[in-house]
């Protein structure tokens, strides 16, 4: 970055807007002489002056972005092939959602009434409403207009996908025991409160993000374990849907421009965002490994219906909820700060000022 001395005569010029030169100074008289040479007042800022990041995220940054998306679809299908379409997998299923509910009736019965609240229709959609509604309204007072349409296909795409999904995928019988043989796969409602909480993590400003990061993440979890209590749905529908909102809303996130980013002058780093998301992507990382090690410890004694599989199979499902949602929300909230608040010089300070008018 080039530093200039007080006394030192200079001519800036960012995207239209200039500041003149000291008056009858040799470089104003200069300037006079090409805008009556080329017939114009002002001069296209040259290419490499502009600053690019003020209307759009870098692009390693987007690439990224979208691959992880990519990648993250990818995981939601597997999952659901090995959960769907192997015989393992349905009779896991089967013992966790035979064996859950009695299991934390007996253990901790005192949070019932939580698991009660979320399993109930008008609270539990009366709750994704009201967060999707305010994560809405506080775009449109900052007035994002990209960022209300990133809100908004997120959620017609989200919604419509786990619809469609869980109406037309088939759901095989291998098992010697059915409890419920209608397809439940991907959860629609986990769907929607994952959906519903990264409209919210997306609004908020800069500070907030951490805080809505965790509020996300907590809301999220209760809701996910609280379905399969409930036996609305099993736990690999559950991880399914959060890891097909989470490739969704990182792709939706590679096409941020214009007013979806935060404003020039008041980008930052922020702390929070770097200690809070760090430790829960790798707690979730490390979640999902071991939830994956409960499994395959379990599959041998899934034939034979032994009775002390049915423990380590429902942590592991809770495991596996609580690391999908931590692994999910973290990827958004890191990509999200990314590509809103790309740093550079004149990300930091602001453009310049407009001169004072004459009149």
């Amino acid at each position: 970055m080039a530093v200039f001395e007080e006394n030192q005569d200079v001519d800036v010029r960012f995207r239209g807007a200039r500041v003149p030169a000291r008056k009858g100074s040799s470089l104003e008289g200069q300037s006079r002489a090409n805008q009556k040479i080329h017939g114009r007042t002002s001069q296209t800022l040259p290419q490499s002056l502009q600053d690019p990041l003020l209307t759009r995220p870098r692009h390693a940054v987007t690439v990224w972005a979208a691959i992880l998306g990519v990648i993250m679809l990818v995981a939601a299908a597997c999952l659901w092939c090995l959960a769907v379409c192997t015989m393992e997998g349905q009779e896991f299923d089967n013992l966790v959602w035979s064996k859950f509910r009695p299991t934390f009736e007996t253990h901790i019965a005192w949070l019932s009434p939580l698991v009660i609240f979320c399993t109930t229709p008008v609270y539990v959609v009366g709750t994704i409403c009201v967060v999707t509604v305010i994560g809405v309204l506080i775009a449109l007072i900052r007035r994002r207009w990209v960022l209300v349409l990133q809100q908004a296909i997120l959620g017609i795409v989200a919604g419509v996908s786990a619809y469609l999904l869980k109406h037309f995928l088939p759901r095989p019988v291998y098992g010697r025991t059915v409890f419920n043989p209608a397809n439940t796969s991907p959860s629609g409602h986990s769907t929607a409160i994952f959906t519903a909480c990264i409209i919210l993590l997306l609004a908020v400003g800069l500070s907030w993000r951490w805080v809505a990061l965790f509020i996300s993440f907590v809301l999220t979890s209760i809701v996910g374990v609280s379905l399969v209590i409930g036996r609305w749905h099993r736990p690999s529908d559950v991880v399914v849907a959060f890891f097909m909102v989470t490739g969704m809303a990182l792709i939706d996130l590679a096409f941020t421009r214009g007013s979806g980013m935060d404003k020039p002058g008041k980008r930052r780093s922020s702390t929070g965002i770097q200690i809070v998301a760090t430790i829960m992507l790798v707690t979730g990382a490390a979640g999902l490994c071991y939830a994956g090690y409960l499994v395959s410890q379990v599959l041998p004694g899934l034939q034979y219906m032994a009775q002390w599989t049915v423990r380590p199979a429902i942590e592991a499902s809770v495991m596996a909820i609580l690391s999908s949602s931590m692994l999910g929300m973290s990827l958004v909230v890191i990509f999200r700060q990314l590509t809103a608040s790309p740093l550079s010089p004149v990300g930091l300070i602001g453009p310049p000022p407009e001169p004072a008018s004459n009149h």
